[in-house]
């Protein structure tokens, strides 16, 4: 089942977010399509090409906007008391420059794909960006 959702897509290097975009579309598309972009740049002889996904629980007060529950909803949305639900929002990271150091992947640049929930989320999205390309995260 194909199903459009606000997306936030950020592009991160060196600790610092050097792009944000909130887009429109399908989920998969939209990742596939910044995996094809990142080809362009990424350099297989120096570093991995690398895509994980993590799960990031979200919990919110009711009642939810249509759109927001119509995203929620493909997420495990889950009543957890009679005022709230959470979900298992998704969030990718395409890790295109890295190198290993011993059993560590440094990387130097990412972009992190993930459904718009609401600006606490994005916030969150944009701290783990910054924290996964920033030289404090290794030390």
């Amino acid at each position: 089942m194909v199903f459009n959702v606000k997306l936030i897509v950020l592009y991160s290097e060196d600790g610092e977010i050097t792009k944000k975009e909130v887009v429109e579309g399908e989920l998969q598309n939209e990742l596939r399509k910044r995996i094809v972009e990142v080809l362009k740049e990424w350099k297989p002889l120096r570093s991995d090409l690398i895509v994980m996904k993590e799960k990031h629980r979200v919990t919110l007060s009711l009642p939810l906007s249509k759109e927001l529950y119509d995203t929620l909803s493909k997420f495990g949305l889950r009543k957890v008391s009679s005022n709230e639900v959470e979900a298992a929002v998704p969030v990718f990271v395409i890790s295109y420059d890295n190198v290993w150091i011993g059993e560590n992947v440094r990387d130097m640049r990412v972009i992190v794909v993930a459904p718009f929930v609401n600006e606490d989320f994005t916030k969150e999205v944009e701290e783990l960006a910054k924290g996964v390309t920033s030289f404090e995260a290794e030390q």
